[in-house]
């Protein structure tokens, strides 16, 4: 493996922050990490190490938007939680999108309930406004090979834990060259969704504009109620951003500001179509 030559910024346990000091924070090395992953420490979770895996390291690195605005990141990572997959299964999926990754398993992982981490080295920086795509692009990946990550790290300034050594520790090494990303399976399921993507709203728009029109055509007729008023006015979308609900980039799919779970649960069939009656 090629070593990659920057660092990534790095701190102990999720309570440390420098937001209020002023200061930067540290930075360890990729040769740093892969030392890490063959000789593990033990760590209470309050104290364990982590990354960004960003160059960003002042003192609001930890900030989702600092992190988007200003992050240049140099690797990207997975969080495998559910499943129990092992080793082998994931190093198979990991082969698929990458040619130099490492894996380890966390402090919580057992033999029967296996849960891992996994970092890619990137040749070229990607910027952070393309991290939560590209990051999504490689969990869909991984889902056609059965692996489901956590999607939380999707976001710039989310936590990587570095290895910890709990009760079963098991890791990988996988040689190779840092990713090319533009001429990846990354980029081209990006590629592919981006389109899927528009081919979508480009059918949801023209489905709306039809019944946008309809609704018009009753108004004109005076056979219109304040239902079908408000609907000619207002979008699905447009009102779950107006309450609050947050969009898994540019899809269907959105998460509820009073939701406690990490998914996007709530998915936006249209708008409502007066044709169709609910029983």
């Amino acid at each position: 493996m090629t070593l990659p030559f920057h660092s990534f910024v790095t701190g102990y346990g999720q309570h440390d922050t420098k937001a209020d000091t002023g200061q930067q924070y540290e930075k360890i090395s990729w040769a740093q990490i892969v030392a890490m992953i063959q000789h593990p420490p033990r760590s209470e979770k309050s104290e364990a190490q982590w990354i960004i895996p960003s160059t960003y390291a002042d003192h609001d690195a930890r900030s989702h938007d600092a992190q988007r605005e200003r992050g240049r990141f140099m690797a990207l990572a997975i969080d495998i939680d559910t499943g129990s997959p092992d080793l082998k299964t994931v190093k198979t999926a990991m082969r698929s999108v990458a040619d130099a990754f490492l894996i380890y398993s966390t402090s919580s992982a057992t033999p029967g309930a296996m849960k891992w981490r996994g970092i890619i080295p990137l040749r070229n920086a990607l910027a952070g406004a393309d991290y939560t795509a590209t990051q999504t692009a490689l969990f869909d990946i991984l889902a056609d090979h059965n692996i489901t990550c956590d999607r939380a790290l999707n976001r710039t300034g989310q936590l990587v834990y570095l290895p910890n050594r709990g009760e079963h520790y098991e890791h990988h090494i996988e040689p190779g060259q840092p990713l090319t990303l533009a001429q990846s399976t990354i980029a081209a399921r990006m590629d592919e969704s981006d389109g899927l993507s528009a081919q979508i709203m480009a059918e949801v728009k023209a489905a709306r504009d039809r019944r946008q029109a309809q609704r018009k055509a009753k108004m004109r007729d005076d056979d219109f109620s304040p239902v079908e008023h408000f609907n000619a006015a207002h979008s699905i979308a447009d009102l779950f951003a107006r309450y609050g609900y947050e969009r898994q980039g540019s899809s269907d799919h959105w998460r509820s500001p009073m939701q406690t779970t990490k998914s996007f649960a709530t998915r936006d069939y249209g708008d409502p179509c007066p044709e169709r009656s609910i029983s």
